[in-house]
Parts: C-alpha cells; sequence; structure tokens
C-alpha cells in the first residue's frame, strides 16, 4: 500500500505549465495556476464540428466587443497586420476593419471560421496552416483561447515566432473561476484557470514581456472577471544593450561624462565600451588622477574641456553640476543628460 501511495504522489508531481514549479496535483503555489491533466480530463471537444461560439443574446456580445475595441483603438494603425488566435465568426475583426485601413488574419478551428472568412482577409484552422509570406504580424489577438488547450506553452511559442521586434500581444482569460462569486471554473472546455500570475509568468517563460496586467474584463454575464495581458517580445541581453547605446547618439562624438557616482556606474559605466566617451570628469578632488577602467579621471577646467560635448552622470547633483559648467563659461548646447537620454521614447 505504501508503494502505491508513493507511485500516486509521483503521478501527480509535474511541473507547472506557466512558472516551471514542480508541484503536486496540478495546483501551483508559486504562481497560483491550477489544471486538469490529460489523464484527469476525458472530455474530448471536437471543435471543428462545433458553431456558434458566440451564440449569446446581441447586447452580451455588443458589449463584449464594445469593451475590446475600446481597449484596442489607441494601439491601431493604417497597415498593420493582425492575427486573431480564435477568432470565432470575425466580429471583432469586421469591427476593426471597418475603422481602420488593415490587414486582419483568423485562426478558428470551429465551423465559424466559414463565417469569419467572409469579414477578414483570411482564416486558417491552425496556427501550422499560416503561410510564411504573411508573417511576421504586428499584433497578435487572443481572446478566451489559452484556457482551452492542454500545452499553452507550446502555443505560446508558435506565436511567438511569428513576431518581430515591435510586435504586441494582448491575451485574454478567465480569472480563475472567471466570476468574483465562483471559486472554481467547471466549464468542461476549459483545462487551465489561470491567476495574473501564472499568465505572467507563462509569457515571461515563453519569450515575452508583460508590460501590463488588469482583471475584471467582461467576456459574458458568466465570465465578468476576465484577466487581459499586454505584452510585446523579450529582446536579446545584447540586442537590449545594442539599442542603449543607440540613445546616446545624440551626443556628438567625441564627448566627456561629468559624475561618476552611482548613476554613471549603474547607467552609463555598462555601455562606456560601446560609446565615444573620450574623458571622464568629477568635482570631487579626491577622485582626480584616479584610473576608472582605461581612463584617468579629470577636474573640469575650461581650457581642457570647453570644446568637449559634456554628458551630466548624475540625476541627484545634475542640477549642482550644470551650475558648475556654466559658471565655467561651457557652452549650453554642449551640455547633455542623463535623464534625457533614458527618458526619451
Amino acid at each position: 500500500m505504501v508503494k502505491l501511495n508513493v507511485q500516486l504522489n509521483m503521478q501527480r508531481a509535474s511541473l507547472c505549465p506557466c512558472c516551471g514549479a514542480l508541484v503536486d496535483n496540478y495546483q501551483c503555489e508559486t504562481c497560483g495556476h491550477s489544471w486538469h491533466s490529460e489523464k484527469m480530463n476525458h472530455t474530448h471537444i471536437d471543435y471543428a464540428g462545433l458553431s456558434g461560439r458566440n451564440a449569446l443574446p446581441e447586447r452580451y456580445v455588443a458589449r463584449k466587443l464594445d469593451e475590446r475595441l475600446a481597449q484596442l483603438e489607441s494601439h491601431l494603425k493604417p497597415g498593420m497586420r493582425i492575427l486573431e488566435v480564435g477568432c470565432a465568426e470575425g466580429l471583432l475583426g469586421a469591427r476593426i476593419k471597418a475603422r481602420t485601413s488593415l490587414m486582419y488574419w483568423g485562426i478558428e478551428p470551429s465551423r465559424d471560421s466559414e463565417l469569419a472568412r467572409t469579414h477578414l482577409d483570411a482564416v486558417f484552422r491552425d496556427s501550422s496552416e499560416l503561410p510564411s509570406d504573411i508573417a511576421p504580424f504586428d499584433a497578435i489577438l487572443s481572446f478566451h483561447v489559452l484556457e482551452h488547450i492542454s500545452e499553452p506553452e507550446l502555443e505560446i511559442a508558435r506565436w511567438r515566432a511569428h513576431c518581430h521586434e515591435t510586435t504586441w500581444l494582448l491575451i485574454e482569460v478567465p480569472c480563475r473561476g472567471g466570476h468574483a462569486d465562483v471559486a472554481i471554473d467547471c466549464n468542461p472546455e476549459h483545462l487551465h484557470h489561470f491567476s495574473p500570475a501564472s499568465l505572467a509568468s507563462l509569457l515571461e517563460k515563453n519569450g515575452f514581456d508583460p508590460l501590463a496586467i488588469t482583471r475584471g474584463h467582461y467576456e459574458s454575464p458568466v465570465y465578468t472577471d476576465s484577466l487581459r495581458i499586454f505584452a510585446i517580445p523579450k529582446l536579446a541581453a545584447s540586442h537590449q544593450r545594442e539599442r542603449l547605446a543607440e540613445r546616446f547618439s545624440c551626443i556628438p562624438a567625441p564627448f566627456a561624462v561629468f559624475g561618476l557616482g552611482g548613476d554613471f556606474r549603474n547607467y552609463v559605466q555598462p555601455l562606456i565600451d560601446r560609446l565615444p566617451v573620450t574623458t571622464l570628469l568629477d568635482s570631487n578632488p579626491a577622485l582626480s588622477g584616479s584610473i576608472q577602467g582605461r581612463f584617468r579621471v579629470e577636474c573640469y577646467q575650461p581650457s581642457h574641456h570647453a570644446h568637449l560635448p559634456i554628458l551630466v552622470s548624475s540625476l541627484r547633483h545634475e542640477r549642482s553640476i550644470m551650475a558648475d559648467l556654466h559658471a565655467a563659461g561651457h557652452a549650453k548646447e554642449l551640455i547633455y543628460l542623463l535623464a534625457d537620454i533614458y527618458d526619451k521614447t
């Protein structure tokens, strides 16, 4: 009996599909995710034979679409290329295309794809059917899809393959039970029950950077508490460093850096080998003559430094450094601020 119990516990132990933690009984205490394994859920849904996935009274469907469109409108631009995974009858895409001139494709495994094709540019049954010439997309949308998929991490990875650097992703799923007063979602089609932490973890683990997550979004009268997450592809560290170094290109080369405190060490020094810096300056006499990497620290002298563009690399002492430079007659147009480098969009 002891041996049997050990075997059962080993069968119940698994890795959380969202955060990767080792869990028992398909409940993750780390991120709050819960799910039904394929062994626990024997219900097979033949989506290819279903239709009318939005077959609710019109006022409910209109409320849902209005709420989604209200959030999307500010992100829509002419010429965009959008993919909606789980587009149903294509009603959201039809509304979007009526407002903005763009390309809109859908993925829909049910028979609703037939109606969706009358609204959208093309509709496919599965992400594997997507022609290579229509990707990458500028945006990927998915509303109440991931909870139906047995391996959501694989699905997210497929979406990531269809992104470019600035693609944005908008996903909506029920929050736990899907309603503030419903503890457990008993919908037999729903294999996963997401928490805010588990949805964010799922995206982070599969190459996305979550920027915002909100809850309380309306899908239907019984699913009034949905999670919605906005994310972009996560950049490789090397690419991120290139983009960060590019921010300094507004400073004419070569330039000097004034202020060698914590802001310098955090936000300039890690990039200094990629920047056209020739001189390090600081007003602290104790630092004068010390060696910082390949540089010997100097005190500002108009005779030596007046011709150089200078980056003020301290936020806390920004005013005092600028005052010293102005008092020394350094040209205003040759002074640049670290705040402006990092704060620009």
